[in-house]
């Protein structure tokens, strides 16, 4: 069996994510697997890790947790070195707050054993990586992501969510508080889109595009 190569983060979560984990691990115990596992250091750091793995031969990705890190292990994998990127499996053990891509896929974000079987019996499904191109004032960026990129308030409410973490450590502390502080916020951006040949101008809240 091919070695995986997993990605876990025990600083981003409860005790009860941290619970689970273990959970999990016993359960790829269980089933003989053959992988080496890494434990994030911390914020922005799955990334980095993702990039080594590819960097160092892993065809196999699994993330343990939501779509924060699934969408940074992308980044990492396509920043990455590695042959044939295209070829390489991602796969996603639901263990965060947003869950979305999992569930699309049908995954149960309760059922642990079911996605760790998933990749065990390599349902692969071929998707789209798409990239959003952006200037940061300095310099020309670029972010590759799954499930959809956000412009405006939904990314706003991840910078903050992000900044809250580190203060607070909790991620649901962090959500909420993000909610609150943009509650008061209610901030337009002026946007100027061009949609199937059509031009778009005025001061909008959010665009999702995915």
């Amino acid at each position: 069996m091919e070695r995986w190569g997993v990605i876990y983060n025990p600083k981003a979560g409860t005790r009860k994510v941290q619970k689970r984990w273990k959970a999990i691990k016993d359960y790829m115990d269980s089933k003989k697997l053959v992988y080496d596992y890494i434990q994030s250091e911390g914020f922005g750091s799955v990334e980095r890790l993702a990039k080594l793995l590819a960097n160092n031969g892993y065809r196999t990705i699994v993330i343990v947790g939501g779509d924060g890190a699934l969408n940074d292990a992308i980044n990492g994998i396509m920043d990455s070195n590695a042959p044939n990127k295209k070829d390489i499996a991602i796969g996603i053990i639901p263990n965060g707050i947003g869950n979305d891509f999992a569930r699309y896929w049908g995954l149960s974000i309760d059922d642990y054993k079911g996605a760790v079987d998933w990749i065990i019996n390599d349902r692969r499904k071929r998707i789209d990586v798409g990239y959003c191109s952006y200037y940061t004032g300095e310099k020309q960026e670029r972010r590759y992501f799954l499930n959809a990129v956000n412009i405006g308030l939904g990314a706003r409410l991840v910078q903050i969510t992000d900044r809250m973490k580190r203060f607070w450590g909790i991620k649901h502390i962090s959500f909420l508080t993000a909610l609150l502080l943009l509650f008061f916020e209610r901030k337009l951006y002026r946007m100027h889109l061009k949609v199937n040949n059509e031009h778009v101008r005025g001061h909008i809240m959010t665009v999702c595009i995915g």
